[in-house]
């Protein structure tokens, strides 16, 4: 995601203190990591293993690559036994790189041997990724198969679980502490509070009676004593958490709303945030 790439390198750094990132560009980085170093339940959407690399730019970078490949001797690419067919992508950030096809054909082939599978391009089995970047880096990578839990609760309509978990990453969580979502909704950010940084408290609150229900509904997937749902007006004075050490939300959500004033509301908002002494 661009513009999160500071954020994609402090996690990396969090997980493996060993590990050596370099920025490559606004959408990316690259990283050498322990390999014990887990994608799953994390901001990283996909991850590739990068087989071979070559420096080439112009309409035929991609030839290149694949005459590189072409020239190894003994390439072996690994899938799980259960997996009975790939797709084959090629991706171009520059539109004039063009793909010759014999080199093509005889790429398939020789991935055919190397791997002992076929090629199908509607496969969801797994992946081998041609990827011509436009500073003429040009990559030939495995797509690396993620069973994260995040691809269970993902929904177009709210946030993203891995942008909820950079969210979360972001408000340097630490045991023992209570953390609040005021404006939970459907409650991604309180969720995955919950399921990644474990250790805390955390409180989903909505005051939109359906809203907390879904909140409850959602909960139960967790079965964790330290999340809980509650169903309150926060800005209102019988709104009963006093000592909570963090509010995490977000609030863009509330522009929607007919009878919302932004103005008033953050007035209101942050002298809530003063009188609880939140951090």
């Amino acid at each position: 995601e661009k513009n999160f790439d500071e954020v994609v390198k402090s996690v990396i750094k969090k997980q493996d203190k060993n590990a050596l990132v370099k920025k490559l560009y606004p959408d990316s980085v690259l990283f050498f990591a322990d390999e014990r170093f887990s994608f799953e339940n994390s901001c990283f959407k996909t991850a590739y293993l990068v087989i071979d690399n070559l420096q080439k730019e112009g309409v035929g970078a991609l030839n290149a690559e694949m005459k590189h490949l072409l020239e190894k001797k003994n390439l072996k690419i690994f899938f799980p036994r259960e997996v009975s067919n790939f797709k084959l992508t090629f991706l171009k950030e520059n539109s004039n790189v063009v793909i010759d096809g014999n080199l093509k054909n005889a790429v398939e082939i020789m991935l055919k041997k190397a791997t002992k599978k076929s090629i199908s391009y509607l496969s969801t089995q797994a992946e081998l990724v041609f990827l011509a970047k436009a500073d003429g880096t040009n990559l030939f990578m495995k797509k690396l198969s993620r069973n994260s839990e995040f691809s269970k609760i993902e929904n177009k309509y709210e946030m993203s679980p891995d942008v909820a978990y950079m969210v979360g990453f972001l408000s340097e969580p630490a045991s023992s502490e209570v953390v609040l979502d005021p404006y939970a909704e459907k409650g991604m950010i309180a969720y995955i509070r919950s399921m990644c940084f474990k250790k805390a408290n955390v409180i989903a609150n909505d005051a939109d009676k359906d809203a907390a229900a879904a909140l409850k509904k959602r909960a139960k997937a967790l079965k964790d004593k330290t999340y809980s749902v509650l169903n309150y007006d926060f800005l209102a004075d019988n709104f009963p958490i006093k000592f909570i050490d963090k509010v995490v939300s977000d609030l863009t959500n509330l522009a929607y709303q007919n009878t919302f004033r932004a103005n008033e509301f953050y007035t209101e908002f942050f002298e809530k945030l003063y009188d609880l002494k939140i951090k």
